[in-house]
């Protein structure tokens, strides 16, 4: 969900000899809208992590989506020429290599709503067919649309919790557009 609290024990026993920051996700907070794209949330994390260190090696770690969001700013501070000396994905999917086949973006959408509805506590149903009509920005349209639905009318729903959704709904999409691109 874009949190960085569930790493506090994690970087407690990685000791003090090297300093451990966390980047929270845009959109957390309320005051600014969630990235909707990989490369430009890498691109201000780069910022961030250059104002705090500017002097490289960079050790970098991203938990599932978090993942491809480290690879992207690994990617992007090596072309700016920075050392980058480790880029740890946990419970994340490498990007694929070169002349895979592409995933298929339905399932990919189906596993989005399946996630969504864990964290509501109810079934989000989806109509797998219609996910595969007209372009890809129709159906992922649709699709955001359909789920935003859901999570406005679940009562007594918490604004963090409504935040952290819309967040993660977000970073979902940003990484559906990332491996279909």
């Amino acid at each position: 969900g874009g949190s960085v609290h569930g790493f506090t024990a994690l970087a407690r026993r990685l000791g003090t000899e090297r300093p451990v920051y966390g980047i929270g996700a845009a959109g957390l907070d309320g005051r600014r809208p969630p990235f909707q794209r990989i490369d430009a949330m890498a691109a201000a994390y780069v910022e961030a992590i250059r104002g705090v260190q500017p002097a490289p090696p960079y050790m970098l770690a991203g938990w599932s989506m978090g993942g491809a969001v480290a690879f992207e700013v690994a990617r992007q501070l090596r072309d700016a020429g920075h050392e980058v000396a480790l880029v740890a994905l946990l419970d994340s999917a490498p990007p694929a290599a070169g002349g895979s086949e592409a995933p298929d973006e339905a399932a990919l959408l189906e596993g989005i709503a399946l996630d969504m509805g864990r964290i509501l506590g109810r079934e989000v149903h989806l109509d797998a067919e219609e996910l595969r009509e007209g372009r890809s920005d129709e159906r992922i349209e649709r699709f955001a649309e359909h789920l935003l639905r859901r999570v406005r009318h679940v009562d007594d729903l918490d604004v963090g919790l409504e935040r952290r959704l819309l967040v993660e709904l977000h970073h979902a999409l940003a990484d559906v557009h990332a491996e279909v691109a």
